[in-house]
């Protein structure tokens, strides 16, 4: 992404994948609630035409790139590597933004492996309601390459047992083969099971009310069950927090079978958060909730 393809984005749908929306369309002028400050009245308009914008209440305006620099509160640099990191439809032409999918992993060229630093990535981590140190302790920031685009960005990389790595970005999710499972040793008789690294990290965040001293186990794939079971074999006690999805039902029912036919106790703890669709969104909710409940005393 640079300066001249980032202009051609069309600010109408750079401001839908930040969930902005127009309260009123009067031609090509879209007007909005202005997503730089609060308001009651919309007076941001976006020239749909010109893919301009303007805020009537403070009196700025310009592009998209003027427009990024006032909302991610970033420089030119790291908006481009957000804004390389996202799907848009370019401006002047009206294709339909295509959905988040998940990309195969011989797309792309790691070019350096450090400590996670792109404050893109650390808004990311916030918004899952996940501890930035939670997260640095087991993962890393992957700067990569895009083969196919020659785009660069960064992605929040959490390794498996054989060396592969499973990628995580806003609008984004991947891997880097070889496809395996993440097991955390720590010499205990107990094992949690989880789906993916975020509700690793959310259980990890959880751990001290909702667990005791167990080992970890992330799946990184539902998939990856059926070779989970020689590590499950080793365990005395197996703790179930898969997804409440029919995908996480059905694994959960299979895992309890294998653990019934192996004399291994086990308990669903799904039920814990059978409203939510999983531990990061429970996670997620009852921290709102929480806040909500102390800010209005």
């Amino acid at each position: 992404m640079n300066i001249e393809n980032a202009k051609k984005i069309g600010l109408v749908d750079f401001l839908a994948t930040l969930g902005f929306h127009p309260t009123k369309i009067n031609g090509n002028d879209y007007w909005y609630k202005s997503p730089l400050r609060k308001e009651r009245t919309a007076s941001f308009k976006v020239d749909n035409s010109k893919n301009l914008w303007y805020d009537f209440g403070t009196g700025e305006g310009g592009n998209i790139i003027d427009f990024g620099i006032r909302y991610y509160r970033c420089n030119v640099s790291d908006l481009l590597e957000i804004l390389g990191s996202k799907v848009f439809s370019f401006h002047p032409q009206n294709r339909q933004r295509q959905k988040p999918t998940e990309h195969t992993q011989a797309a792309f060229k790691i070019l350096e492996i450090g400590v996670i630093k792109s404050p893109r990535l650390i808004e990311y981590i916030q918004t899952r309601g996940i501890e930035s140190e939670m997260v640095k302790a087991f993962c890393k920031e992957i700067f990569l390459q895009n083969k196919n685009s020659l785009n660069y960005f960064k992605a929040i990389g959490f390794p498996n047992n054989n060396g592969g790595w499973e990628l995580n970005a806003p609008n984004f999710k991947s891997c880097i083969k070889p496809k395996a499972i993440s097991f955390f040793n720590e010499q205990k008789n107990t094992l949690a099971i989880v789906e993916g690294f975020f509700d690793f990290l959310s259980a990890k965040q959880l751990e001290e009310n909702l667990l005791q001293a167990t080992n970890w186990l992330v799946l990184n794939s539902l998939s990856m069950a059926e070779k989970a079971k020689p590590i499950i074999a080793q365990h005395e006690k197996v703790l179930l927090l898969l997804d409440n999805d029919e995908a996480g039902k059905t694994c959960a029912i299979k895992l309890q079978n294998y653990c019934a036919e192996n004399n291994i106790k086990v308990e669903n703890l799904a039920s814990k958060y059978a409203q939510y669709k999983d531990i990061n969104e429970w996670l997620l909710k009852e921290r709102k909730l929480h806040e909500k409940i102390f800010n209005s005393k």
